[in-house]
């Protein structure tokens, strides 16, 4: 009777309701409301179809259906989606009837149901376009979670690919680095065995010139013996790890310092630590290389009208520690204060 009808459309828009709140997936959403439209007309025959019509790819299905039938209810799933509105066909001896799946006015694809003609009453439509406007909802929620679940994969894949290329090509730089640094140790050790040879055996016997020539060979061998031992220490810092600890900075700076004080004796210049520095989790000895480079910097560095004063202090936010190591130097010319950063960089001077 048309009273049991209305009733039972009532009962199944709760249903529709409940499963579209409920389930999240594409595929199990699909094919639960394909049911639930089925059970409306009491029929066991029908395919859902999601995706543009270009694309369109049957997602649930129910019932024994032919390859012929399937494409036939793809072609009519396609009609509904582009008129917008329900499309019947005949389909053998059955009806076929397409739902579109309509959400913020863009159409996400078409149930087809398929059936006897007397079952697919017209009057019944108006029911069947309700039910499936709400199945539409979750549709296009579900093809939404679908599509960032597709994309979050994407960018996964992209940084694990992204951080292989990266590990591959630092272990190819400590690699080079390593053999570059050995490779250019045995001409230099040449070089500094004939410089000293030569100033054993005929120091006495050069002047001027010559000697001038001898002492810049010496003086250039020393300062590349060291760009060796940087590139030393740089490959090993990639391949070696030192244990890592509470580290009390005053007392680092103190050791540091104190390997310093000739060269600072020297030149008059003083450090001021500053007593409230507070200890820090790390690597003592790349400490110990960090603040030898930046005080051996502004030693070497000072300016010429003044002794080097050398001032450290920190700060805390955060749980995030930021030491400052203030000199009076030269300074750095604002147009190399990016390129200093870069490896083996130094201000032209």
């Amino acid at each position: 009777t048309r009273e049991r009808r209305e009733e039972l459309i009532r009962e199944k828009s709760f249903q529709m309701a409940r499963l579209v709140s409920e389930e999240r997936a594409l595929a199990p959403l699909a094919a639960s409301g394909l049911g639930l439209l089925l059970n409306v007309v009491s029929l066991r025959k029908g395919a859902a179809f999601i995706g543009p019509q270009d694309a369109l790819r049957e997602i649930a299905i129910e019932g024994s259906v032919t390859l012929d039938a399937r494409r036939a209810m793809a072609s009519l799933a396609r009609d509904a989606m582009l008129a917008r509105l329900p499309r019947a066909k005949a389909l053998g001896a059955e009806r076929a009837l397409a739902l579109p799946l309509l959400e913020q006015g863009e159409s996400l694809g078409a149930i087809v149901l398929v059936g006897e003609e007397r079952r697919l009453e017209e009057h019944a439509n108006e029911a069947l376009v309700a039910l499936a406007a709400q199945l539409a909802v979750g549709i296009r929620r579900s093809l939404f979670e679908e599509r960032l679940r597709d994309h979050a994969s994407q960018l996964e894949t992209r940084v694990a690919e992204r951080t292989a290329e990266l590990s591959e090509k630092s272990r190819e730089i400590e690699s080079f680095l390593y053999s570059v640094s050995h490779d250019l140790k045995a001409p230099l050790i040449s070089i500094q065995g004939y410089a000293q040879s030569i100033e054993e055996d005929y120091g006495p016997m050069l002047t001027g010139d010559g000697a001038q020539w001898l002492a810049r060979i010496r003086k250039n061998a020393t300062t590349m013996e060291g760009l060796i031992l940087d590139i030393l220490e740089l490959s090993r810092i990639g391949r070696v790890r030192e244990r890592t600890e509470d580290v009390d900075m005053v007392g680092v700076l103190r050791d540091v310092t104190s390997a310093l004080s000739d060269r600072l004796a020297a030149v008059g210049g003083g450090v001021r630590i500053h007593d409230d520095l507070p200890a820090v989790l790390g690597e003592r000895k790349r400490m110990e290389q960090v603040f030898t480079n930046l005080l051996d910097n502004a030693i070497k560095y000072r300016h010429p009208a003044r002794p080097p004063k050398i001032d450290i202090t920190s700060d805390t936010q955060g749980g995030r520690v930021t030491f400052h190591v203030k000199d009076n130097g030269r300074g750095i010319p604002e147009r190399h204060r990016e390129s200093i950063f870069a490896l083996f960089q130094r201000v032209p001077t």
